[in-house]
């Protein structure tokens, strides 16, 4: 519910941003968008990790 609540308020503020100037926010969207695309290999790989180590580490291994 909460994510639903997230969603429904960002999309808002962005019509509203759209509404008021839409120039200055395709910009802020694209600078957003290039801001993503260069942190995705850091984001994946700590993702990468993280899930091999779940896999191959036990709850037990883990909490001990």
């Amino acid at each position: 519910m909460t994510i639903i609540t997230i969603y429904s308020l960002l999309a808002v503020t962005l019509g509203i941003s759209f509404y008021k100037d839409k120039k200055k926010t395709k910009k802020a969207l694209k600078v957003a968008k290039k801001a993503l695309l260069k942190m995705a290999p850091s984001l994946l790989t700590i993702i990468g990790v993280v899930g091999l180590i779940l896999g191959v580490l036990t709850p037990d291994t883990i909490s001990s």
